[in-house]
């Protein structure tokens, strides 16, 4: 009796056990990946040489901020990224231009007096004010999901203390912020 009783323990863990390991390889438990191509362009000369480095990054950080979201750097002009997209299997596409924009400027104000900064800070921090970033997430597999906007680089993403890179890890911070807002709105599971 007593090996009976064993035996019906241990098959009993042994089923409980494999019940578990099932469904936790079950594709439909297990959250779903998207596949985002990502193409960066900008109308900014300085800009436009630091976007292969943006890019990177934003490869990086993406899934590190949207844990189901695999980002995929697109090498094509703005009117063929859709294309190039399907073509690497992506499921949406997320272009960004990084613009400086004339005429009017975004409208912030640094909040530090000019005589606490360096000239070279000042003209920075006014270069940066005439940064727009335009965004659009669009869905390519026919599900709707088209958004589109523009933001700006904000006061906040500046770093503590103003170097060479300072202007180059402003733009990061902001671009990276934009996309992982404009990720967000990626519909849930």
């Amino acid at each position: 009796m007593p090996n009976s009783h064993l035996r019906r323990v241990f098959l009993l863990a042994l089923l409980i056990a494999a019940s578990t390991g099932a469904s936790a390889q079950n594709p439909a438990t297990q959250p779903k990946e998207f596949i985002v191509g990502i193409t960066l362009d900008s109308n900014y000369t300085r800009i436009a040489d630091f976007l292969p480095i943006l890019s990177k990054s934003l490869v990086k950080d993406i899934p590190r901020r949207q844990k189901h979201v695999r980002a995929v750097v697109l090498d094509a002009a703005p009117e063929d990224a859709a294309s190039a997209a399907k073509a690497m299997g992506c499921g949406y596409l997320l272009q960004l231009s990084v613009l400086e924009i004339s005429g009017g400027g975004v409208g912030f104000n640094t909040g530090t007096p000019s005589h606490d900064i360096s000239p070279e800070e000042e003209r920075e921090r006014r270069e940066l004010q005439w940064v727009r970033i335009d965004y659009r997430l669009q869905s390519l597999q026919g599900d709707g999901l088209s958004e589109d906007g523009m933001d700006h680089v904000l006061y906040t993403e500046y770093p503590s203390g103003w170097n060479n890179t300072a202007f180059e890890t402003t733009l990061m911070r902001s671009v990276t912020r934009v996309a992982v807002a404009t990720l967000d709105k990626l519909p849930k599971k």
